[in-house]
């Protein structure tokens, strides 16, 4: 066994990372993976946008008293204007769930009485916490501007208070990116460390490190640690991308790392394990399937068997789903996010370990 300082095994760990981060680069397949993650990373946060409604405004109302103004809202042709809302609560989890910047309007009890004497009230009203704060004053702007139209008379619209915050169950803009963070580091994480492995085994430098004072175990960190910069990479475009949504910056980094972590060392064991393109084009696509499909499953549980919700759930990338949609979230506990990042963890663990056996099987 080859046994080394602390600081010599830092070093050639160090030089192997380089070298791998720095190879990326010059390696057109390997580059290819980066930019084609990040390019889908782009269209799922443009996605929301594309069907957006441009011309009219979403509004979900909750009518406290039967207020006229809920029809009239109904029969505007620029407002597309959602009722039947039980509880101002249930209104602003709908409007939470939304991943475009949509108005919860309440409408008071007592609105038509003093409409009809003369002074109405202002309507408070609700947005989600990630719209900025200048496209809340041109909401605020066109929901007041419709409401004079209407009514014939000025209403305030006081959007001034608290904002909307998302749960950790929430769908809406959170969820959306939260399935492209899985995305991302799934994807660069799993099919970027096979490739750079396959094309060391075409020039014979896996063969010279395993010759060299590097051991199986300082080979697996050193292409670790460059598939985790191309993961963080991939993460700081979608966070940069969608920056607004993250209110748990903290969670938000521990998930990125820890599903680096685990997609990293997958990606890894693929590469110690498979000798040519074609299988690793084969394989790494059997792997990443049920990991991507698995989480539409979970984004979709109201129309899933509950047994079948409940495994996929400890799919790692519904790990990651979740973890994400807890940093985005408003007020949470430890039993939101904690044990999933255990889990996490522990599955990056359990791959890397295999990671080390592999290499030292081929080192033999």
């Amino acid at each position: 066994m080859r046994k080394h300082s602390l600081a010599t095994d830092i070093r050639i760990v160090q030089a192997i990372a380089t070298n791998d981060i720095w190879d990326v680069v010059r390696n057109k397949n390997a580059l290819m993976v980066v930019v084609m993650a990040l390019l889908v990373v782009v269209f799922y946060r443009a996605l929301p946008l594309l069907y957006a409604d441009a011309t009219n405004m979403s509004v979900r109302i909750y009518d406290a008293g039967d207020s006229s103004l809920v029809a009239m809202l109904e029969n505007s042709s620029t407002v597309d204007a959602y009722i039947g809302y039980a509880s101002l609560e249930a209104m602003k989890a709908r409007v939470a769930d939304d991943d475009t910047p949509e108005l919860g309007l309440v409408i008071p009890e007592d609105f038509d009485l003093l409409l009809d004497a003369g002074t109405p009230p202002a309507l408070t009203a609700y947005t989600q916490h990630w719209v900025s704060d200048r496209d809340v004053s041109k909401i605020r702007e066109r929901m007041e501007g419709e409401l004079a139209a209407l009514l014939g008379i000025a209403v305030d619209v006081d959007v001034t208070g608290d904002r909307i915050d998302a749960l950790p169950t929430s769908h809406g803009l959170g969820a959306t990116v939260a399935m492209s963070l899985a995305y991302v580091t799934i994807v660069i994480g799993t099919t970027l460390p096979p490739n750079l492995m396959l094309e060391e085994r075409k020039a014979r430098t896996l063969d010279a490190l395993l010759v060299s004072p590097a051991t199986p175990a300082h080979i697996a960190l050193g292409k670790a640690i460059c598939g985790l910069f191309y993961v963080l990479v991939g993460a700081a475009v979608t966070f940069a991308a969608s920056y607004a949504v993250v209110t748990h910056w903290e969670l938000a980094l521990m998930t990125t790392i820890a599903a680096g972590i685990f997609s990293v060392s997958l990606g890894l064991l693929l590469g110690a394990l498979l000798e040519s393109r074609q299988q690793m084009q084969l394989w790494t696509w059997v792997v990443l399937a049920p990991l991507l499909i698995s989480v539409v499953f979970v984004l979709m549980e109201e129309l899933m068997p509950p047994v079948l919700v409940s495994v996929f759930r400890w799919v790692p990338t519904n790990l990651v789903l979740n973890l994400a949609r807890a940093a985005f979230a408003g007020t949470i506990t430890a039993a939101d996010w904690a044990w999933q990042l255990l889990a996490l963890l522990a599955a990056g663990a359990a791959t890397m370990i295999a990671v080390v056996w592999a290499i030292r099987r081929s080192d033999r």
